[in-house]
C-alpha cells in the first residue's frame, strides 16, 4: 500500500534525525524508543496516523514526541518537516535538561 510505504519513510527519516542527537541525549542519561507507527483509521479515505516516541530517563518515561504523518488520507508532513520537528525538539529537550544539571 503506498500509503503505508509513504508513512514508513518517514518513520525512518525520524529515526535518522534521532541518530543524530544519540550521543548528547545518552550523554544527559536520556535513551529512546525506536519510532512507532501508531494507525488509527486504516480506511484509505480517512487513513490517520502519527509516529510516536518515548523518552526515558533512568528508565522512567519523562517526554513523548508525537505528531500527525497521514490525517484524514492525506499525508501532512515531508521528511524535511520531519527532520526539522525532531532537530527543534529535540535541542528543546537538551536545553530543558542542561538547565537542570
Amino acid at each position: 500500500m503506498e500509503i503505508e510505504d509513504k508513512a514508513h519513510e518517514i518513520k525512518k527519516e525520524a529515526e535518522r534525525a534521532l541518530n543524530f542527537y544519540q550521543k548528547r541525549l545518552e550523554d544527559h542519561g536520556i535513551s529512546w524508543s525506536t519510532p512507532t507507527l501508531e494507525v488509527l483509521d486504516q480506511n484509505p479515505k480517512t487513513y490517520t496516523s502519527e509516529l510516536r516516541i518515548y523518552f526515558y530517563k533512568d528508565k522512567d518515561l519523562f517526554d513523548a514526541f508525537e505528531f500527525f504523518i497521514y490525517q484524514n488520507g492525506a499525508l501532512v508532513v515531508s521528511k524535511n518537516e520531519v527532520r526539522q520537528w525532531i532537530q527543534e525538539n529535540a535541542e528543546d529537550l537538551l536545553a530543558q535538561q542542561e538547565n537542570l544539571e
